[in-house]
């Protein structure tokens, strides 16, 4: 944003260059010197134009266009579904980033925001990058979307949470978080059978509350699965001192300053703000609810696995009656790795409980005390599950009638959370 001289733009860019900038207003010249306006960033094959950062502190910052290398487009890039489908909708496409990436594996992608300038850049890159089985539209959500079939909807809109809407690419226009709860209800209508929907977002705790119920009050109605990826929670304090300080700008440009973001949270009695990303699976019949805790940054592609955790809870949902579980032949899977804890006690070391992780690019954990580790030990694939609680049974001593109502919902979490494999 600092620009160069005027003499020496016009001798670095040849003439056509430097004439295509100043009519398209990519650059913009005063006092002879060149300042950009635009920012031009690469992602996996594709450019991507957009705003260059300074003018968010611009009087028309409100409508700024965010570039394509933030964190939460990064990770909606990394986690987004690529397997080949139909039709794709991206909502608040910014400048398009996830509409084009999903170029590479839709028939058909329209993407769309409420930004005039947003929707002008992403068709832009569009025809930059060569990609013509895309749509663009502004859309105030999804109040211009005709279509009501998409395999795929994915969506980083305007999540964060705050007392008032100074940016339209970040500030949600709704009380607290109830935006994110409005775009799932919503976006279950526009999906065929089947079809997912990917949602970055951010939700609050409010005091006296778990925060799952908050999820589930949004999710629980809907004929969807619903699989949650969320991380580490911040307490009001740190998010507030971290959203004043982000890619929004200079502190001197937002008008909520940090005691009004404050007063807010405390008069909504919010207790902690969770970010994460909810994926619904539309689907008829009985829905489950899971939460996968994210415990480390993932390590490698996560598609997949996503994918492999939800049939985990798929199988967990088919198995839901005791009778089927009982009859169930369950195995350990191969990709788990024990971590053991050990007290002081007596002079000696005795163990006290272990931690079992699953080992990929995207990891699990549960903590476990000894007897359901001796437990999982008994599953080989080969003796239901009835005959493994008898063996259990009979090494500790238990009584087979008190022991079976109590492991059957352990063993349900274990299911879904992929540590045993039907």
């Amino acid at each position: 944003g600092a620009g160069m001289d005027l003499a020496g733009f016009q001798q670095v860019f040849p003439d056509w260059f430097c004439s295509f900038c100043l009519e398209h207003r990519w650059v913009e010249v005063e006092d002879s010197v060149v300042r950009p306006q635009i920012v031009i960033v690469p992602k996996k094959d594709c450019l991507f134009l957009s705003d260059a950062f300074h003018l968010v502190a611009a009087d028309a910052g409100s409508d700024f266009t965010l570039p394509a290398s933030t964190n939460a487009a990064d990770m909606l890039s990394q986690f987004m579904f690529d397997t080949p489908v139909d039709r794709a909708l991206d909502l608040c496409t910014g400048c398009g980033v996830h509409g084009l990436l999903a170029t590479g594996f839709a028939n058909h992608v329209l993407a769309s925001d409420i930004s005039a300038n947003a929707v002008n850049f992403a068709a832009t890159n569009a025809l930059l990058n060569g990609r013509d089985n895309i749509e663009f539209v502004e859309s105030d959500f999804f109040a211009n979307i005709e279509h009501k079939d998409f395999d795929l909807i994915v969506t980083n809109p305007p999540f964060v949470i705050g007392p008032k809407q100074d940016f339209v690419y970040r500030d949600n226009p709704m009380d607290l978080d109830n935006l994110c709860g409005v775009l799932a209800q919503e976006a279950c209508n526009f999906l065929k059978d089947g079809g997912y929907l990917q949602m970055l977002c951010e939700w609050v705790e409010i005091e006296g509350q778990r925060w799952e119920e908050r999820l589930r009050g949004w999710l629980d109605p809907l004929p969807c699965d619903a699989w949650i990826l969320r991380s580490q929670p911040r307490s009001p304090q740190d998010y507030v001192r971290s959203r004043l300080t982000d890619l929004s700008g200079p502190k001197t440009n937002l008008h909520t300053q940090l005691e009004e973001w404050e007063k807010y949270f405390t008069h909504h009695k919010v207790s902690a703000i969770h970010p994460g990303m909810i994926i619904l699976r539309k689907r008829q019949g009985n829905n489950w609810f899971h939460v996968h805790n994210l415990v480390d940054p993932p390590t490698g592609p996560v598609t997949g696995l996503i994918k492999d955790y939800m049939k985990a809870c798929d199988t967990a949902a088919e198995l839901s009656n005791d009778t089927q579980l009982l009859g169930a032949k369950l195995s350990l899977a191969e990709e788990l790795e024990l971590e053991q804890k050990f007290v002081r006690n007596d002079h000696q070391w005795q163990p006290r409980a272990a931690l079992l992780t699953m080992q990929n690019a995207l990891p699990v954990q549960g903590e476990m005390d000894l007897p359901v580790l001796a437990l999982l030990n008994l599953f080989d694939g080969k003796k239901s599950t009835q005959n493994v609680i008898g063996e259990f049974a009979k090494a500790s001593g238990a009584h087979l009638d008190e022991l079976t109502p109590k492991l059957m919902p352990v063993l349900k979490v274990l299911i879904q959370r992929g540590f045993l494999k039907a």
